[in-house]
């Protein structure tokens, strides 16, 4: 029910209960439940939970047809319920944009179109900037994700600390990119 200032509170039994004020954060409140899937509890369980999670929004969210959903592939299913609550909060062009742009970037591996830009002078090395840009929380977050080839510059692994001297992008992980805009 709702919960003074125009809040709902959902509290669905093998739900966590949370409390969305405003409509947008119900989306980031989704995504991140289905992000907290735990390393500390097996894959099979983990992958179950996410799809009763994913089911559960589709039957709070959606009027779609719970069997229908259920015959999709999980990774069809879950994007079109993305698609499907960016549609209430955008115009359907953008939904499908939104789409067309995941699947670009998450299934074909390229680089997304938008990226967040820094600018050094060229006295900064690949540590400081990652730490500085916030892509990274710490030096040592940056050293580890080197050491395990998760950080690429121009498509080329970082192998150690160096200072680049040359515009190009620098990948963290499997989501995180950053336009690194050299300017002497």
């Amino acid at each position: 029910g709702c919960q003074g200032a125009g809040g709902l509170r959902l509290n669905t039994p093998g739900l966590p209960e949370f409390s969305i004020y405003r409509k947008d954060k119900l989306l980031e409140a989704i995504l991140d439940e289905c992000d907290n899937a735990s390393s500390e509890i097996s894959p099979e369980k983990n992958i179950k939970r996410v799809s009763q999670l994913m089911m559960k929004y589709y039957e709070l969210l959606t009027d779609e047809d719970l069997e229908i959903v259920r015959k999709l592939h999980p990774k069809e299913a879950k994007l079109t319920l993305a698609e499907k609550i960016i549609k209430q909060y955008h115009s359907q062009k953008e939904s499908h944009l939104a789409r067309a742009e995941f699947e670009r970037v998450f299934s074909s591996k390229e680089i997304p179109k938008d990226l967040p830009e820094y600018k050094t002078d060229g006295r900064q090395k690949i540590i400081a900037i990652l730490l500085n840009s916030g892509l990274v929380k710490s030096g040592n977050d940056a050293r580890r994700l080197i050491k395990q080839g998760a950080v690429l510059f121009n498509n080329v692994k970082v192998e150690k600390d160096f200072i680049p001297k040359q515009t190009g992008t620098l990948k963290v992980g499997t989501r995180r990119f950053l336009k690194v805009i050299y300017k002497q």
